[in-house]
């Protein structure tokens, strides 16, 4: 059995007091009890739990929107620089086409709407892009287009949310409902082009060398045609009264024709084109009528130095049995520098083809075309000026901006030269005899460096019809131009079409104003 002990009196007390310690304690948690609103307020305000994320939600919206503006802004930059550039090439483009004498009141807007649209598709983030028609000066020689864009913007598209604006003036169907869908950005160009053929202070003489050999025969001598007319359009003008615009013209094959009696004689001392004389048991002869030219010999044969008596070049004598006459027909004689479109027109639509390719003969007159040391070959009206020293095109050496005379030479083939004389003016095929210099490559190597030597501005034309050119012979012709801008390799007739344009076009420059 258990006792239990009555409590003293002492222990009574301490119980007591220990119980009303428990009522005043704080209660254990989850246990209701009652809290004074000022305290629950001041407690509030000094708990700072969860206030970033709070932050970050008020914030994304404002910083998303400005990102977005600043990649949109981006986008745009991007649009109006590419703009400028197709711009300028389009205004260029439409002012080059207006200097071809066939050109029609619409020719010049047609023109450069058609080079804009092929470059303006490359534009990115454009919804629509259009080019004005051009607008003439008082003086009419300059000539200014503008061009409207609409580059779309996603990112400012939020601002609508807060601006309910609608449709910006003008905008296109894509752009439509708001006017932060889009954005417009106007570029001009101007482009200051000559009245009359004014060509900017400075007169041209340009001389083209062209194939007619054998292998040009068919298409490729049609497509040849129609390059070459284009090009005479675009490099002769009209006015001829303050700078003067002039071309020459050198078919060339075996040899060279020239036009007549008073050139073959100043050029080759040469008085009998009747004459006759025996080489090897057989008779060869200059031919009656002929006017024929070979390679030039001696000291001076790769250079433009005058023609005398000891130097000059050689007279060609042809096998009787095989026919004395040129190779190059008559039709085809070389035509000395001239701003008579009809003149060089009538020679380009008459060429016919024939023989094998003297390339180094072709260059050396076309050469001599340009050269003031060959001046007395010719009428007055069609010898060339003596040259301008000023600025070398192939050295850069002198001031550009005080060019008062261009000469340019454009020399055309479409295979490799091949073809030499003997040391009795006759071909190396007759009887195997060594050519009298170097093989005709060789040949129209140094004969092209000291062309640009003496100022001449060079471009030349692979035309690869048949893709009969060895890489000797492109390197060949890629060397001998002025650098590799002027040296065009052409597949095809557009393709050869094309490289005489353009460099119609670079020789009569027009510039962006401004």
């Amino acid at each position: 059995m258990f006792k239990l002990n009555n409590p003293t009196r002492e222990e009574v007390s301490q119980t007591s007091a220990r119980l009303s310690t428990a009522r005043t304690a704080k209660p254990l948690a989850g246990l209701a009890y009652s809290v004074s609103p000022a305290s629950l307020a001041a407690r509030f305000t000094d708990d700072q739990r969860g206030s970033v994320a709070m932050m970050f939600g008020l914030l994304i919206m404002p910083v998303m929107f400005l990102t977005g503006m600043a990649v949109d802004y981006s986008r745009m930059i991007t649009v109006k620089t590419r703009m400028q550039t197709a711009i300028d090439a389009a205004a260029l483009a439409g002012v080059r086409a207006q200097q071809s004498p066939t050109a029609t009141a619409t020719t010049m807007s047609t023109a450069a709407n058609n080079y804009y649209n092929t470059i303006s598709k490359s534009l990115p983030y454009v919804v629509q892009t259009t080019l004005s028609a051009p607008t003439a000066s008082a003086t009419v020689n300059q000539y200014t287009w503008t061009a409207t864009t609409w580059v779309a913007t996603p990112f400012l598209s939020i601002a609508q949310m807060l601006d309910k604006s609608g449709s910006a003036a003008g905008a296109p169907a894509a752009c439509a409902g708001s006017k932060w869908k889009c954005q417009a950005m106007t570029t001009k160009s101007s482009v200051l082009a000559s009245t009359g053929g004014n060509n900017f202070g400075y007169s041209i003489e340009t001389s083209f060398m062209l194939d007619i050999t054998g292998s040009m025969n068919g298409q490729p001598l049609t497509d040849l045609k129609s390059a070459a007319n284009a090009a005479i359009d675009i490099l002769v003008w009209a006015d001829q009264s303050v700078q003067t615009s002039r071309v020459a013209i050198t078919p060339f094959a075996q040899d060279v024709r020239l036009p007549d009696s008073t050139s073959f004689q100043a050029a080759t001392g040469a008085t009998n084109s009747t004459a006759s004389k025996s080489i090897y048991g057989y008779t060869f002869g200059t031919g009656s009528g002929q006017f024929c030219v070979g390679e030039r010999q001696g000291a001076d044969r790769y250079t433009d130095k005058a023609s005398t008596s000891g130097n000059a070049p050689v007279v060609e004598w042809m096998y009787s049995g095989w026919g004395i006459q040129c190779d190059v027909p008559t039709s085809a004689a070389a035509q000395p520098l001239t701003a008579d479109t009809t003149k060089l027109h009538n020679l380009v639509n008459g060429l016919q083809t024939a023989g094998s390719t003297a390339g180094h003969i072709g260059m050396q007159w076309a050469w001599y075309m340009l050269s003031p040391n060959f001046k007395s070959l010719w009428p007055v009206t069609n010898q060339p000026a003596a040259y301008d020293t000023t600025y070398n095109p192939n050295t850069k050496v002198g001031d550009a901006s005080k060019v008062k005379l261009k000469k340019i030479a454009v020399l055309m083939t479409d295979g490799d030269f091949n073809t030499e004389y003997t040391s009795q003016g006759i071909l190396t095929g007759y009887f195997g005899d060594a050519p009298a210099n170097d093989t005709s490559a060789k040949q129209a190597t140094q004969i092209c460096t000291n062309m640009k030597s003496a100022g001449i501005e060079v471009y030349t034309v692979a035309f690869s019809h048949d893709g009969g050119l060895s890489s000797a012979a492109l390197t060949l012709l890629s060397n001998c131009a002025t650098d590799t801008s002027h040296f065009y390799n052409a597949g095809t007739g557009d393709a050869l079409a094309n490289a005489f344009k353009d460099i119609a076009l670079k020789i009569s420059k027009i510039r962006i104003a401004g």
